[in-house]
């Protein structure tokens, strides 16, 4: 059992005011805070560059292949790591300090795309190396999203932490929505290598952005450090000992094995089924990013004061099954942009109240493993992909995405009915 506690940001950090007239005196709380401010326009710029990689690396591979088991792959590769590693990072985030992790995953973000700029100038699009790339690629996200969330949390305080993780999300689906697009409209313009040196160049201006940060969150201290193994058991008893927390991260590790395949399948149904080429794929790839942005600053502004955000949670998780399913039935490209834009909205509002609900729940001791939990059951994304590309191999994508759908949309029923506390009020850990 840890002993010690998470020291957090200075006081002077953490309400930093803005003093500023008009319109800017009601922006969210979050903006108030330097640091902040600071890591909120480092990830802004990082999230553009995952996205133009997320974009030509799908690219890529539908123009290698028209598996879909094989295109999924590519998501069950990129998402594997958040599985395998995520609990182990959660332990690595109440032991260190937050910006030297996330600063080292940038380096490494860095590094992978020069080393596959290089690659694909000597063997070109080979599915291996595509695999390859988004598994060492999928690492580097894991620890910056864990990170980035923990930051959050011990910066904030459990008051404001549901505003800055919907902050959090505007960034990335402002990068989702410009940087797919502007893949989209180049990727079949320019060589390959010269995409990925200019995503390499985004992660290092993102980079140097945090560099000028001071690092004031630090790990915890102990007078017995417990094996990383120990302390992930340590977690799980946790989370085992809160009926709310433990429901919770069920219904995240449903909904990315059965919610969420209308994003894995994006690329097959842009190429092969809608015949919509490259731009029209960045253009379904950014059509969920356009939905949140359309959300993101009313959750972000009012999001602070809601008391029922395990029932947010819930409507949000049955949402994204309803999506899935509505973008299986599309008629056309149209249809589907309109659905995608739809879903982006509920993903939203999935992820924050799904990330808020999680962290708001833990014991301030174990910020960290909980983060690490909630992380490895958005591992399974990756094993939801893989199953949703063997049914599409037999029955087609878009029955595929309908028979994951209900049996996701199913199991969402079943707990919103059998846990009434999800339902209820929410209340902080610290509070109870």
């Amino acid at each position: 059992m840890v002993t010690g506690e998470v020291t957090p940001v200075r006081a002077g950090d953490q309400a930093e005011p803005i003093r500023m007239a008009g319109f800017a005196r009601f922006w969210p709380a979050p903006f108030r805070q330097k640091q902040y401010r600071r890591i909120f326009s480092a990830g802004l710029i990082s999230y553009h560059g995952r996205f133009i990689d997320i974009t030509l690396i799908a690219w890529m591979v539908v123009q290698s292949t028209d598996s879909p088991l094989a295109i999924t792959m590519v998501t069950t590769f990129r998402f594997l790591p958040f599985l395998l590693i995520g609990p182990f990072i959660g332990v690595a985030l109440d032991r260190l300090p937050l910006l030297r992790i996330l600063r080292t995953a940038q380096v490494g973000s860095i590094t992978l795309a020069i080393a596959m700029a290089v690659a694909v100038s000597v063997v070109g699009p080979e599915l291996a190396l595509l695999y390859a790339y988004s598994f060492a690629n999928g690492i580097t996200w894991t620890l910056e999203m864990s990170t980035r969330r923990a930051f959050i949390r011990r910066s904030m305080g459990s008051r404001a932490v549901t505003s800055g993780i919907a902050l959090e999300l505007l960034a990335w689906y402002v990068g989702s929505m410009i940087g797919s697009n502007i893949a989209g409209s180049l990727i079949t313009k320019i060589p390959n290598a010269t995409t990925f040196l200019a995503i390499a160049a985004l992660y290092a201006l993102s980079a140097a952005l945090m560099l000028a940060m001071k690092d004031r969150t630090v790990g915890i201290t102990e007078r017995s450090i417990e094996t990383p193994l120990a302390q992930f058991r340590d977690g799980v008893r946790v989370a085992l000992r809160s009926r709310v927390l433990l429901m919770a991260l069920i219904l995240v590790g449903t909904a990315n094995m059965f919610g969420f395949g209308f994003e894995a399948l994006t690329p097959l149904f842009a190429v092969d089924v809608l015949d919509s080429g490259a731009v029209g794929l960045g253009l379904l790839i950014s059509a969920s990013g356009i939905g949140a942005i359309i959300g993101t600053l009313i959750i972000a502004s009012l999001a602070q004061n809601t008391t029922r955000q395990g029932l947010l949670f819930i409507i949000a998780t049955a949402g994204l099954h309803v999506s899935s399913m509505a973008f299986a039935s599309a008629p056309n490209f149209i249809g589907a942009f309109i659905v995608l834009i739809g879903a982006g909205v509920i993903a939203n509002l999935f992820g924050v109240m799904s990330g808020a609900l999680i962290i708001v729940s833990a014991p301030k001791q174990a910020y960290g493993r909980i983060i690490g939990l909630h992380i490895a059951v958005i591992g399974m994304f990756p094993i939801g992909s893989a199953m949703l590309g063997l049914l599409a191999n037999e029955f087609g994508p878009r029955m595929a995405l309908v028979t994951m759908a209900s049996i996701g949309l199913s199991i969402t029923l079943i707990v919103a009915l059998m846990v009434p506390e999800l339902r209820a009020r929410t209340i902080p850990e610290e509070d109870r």
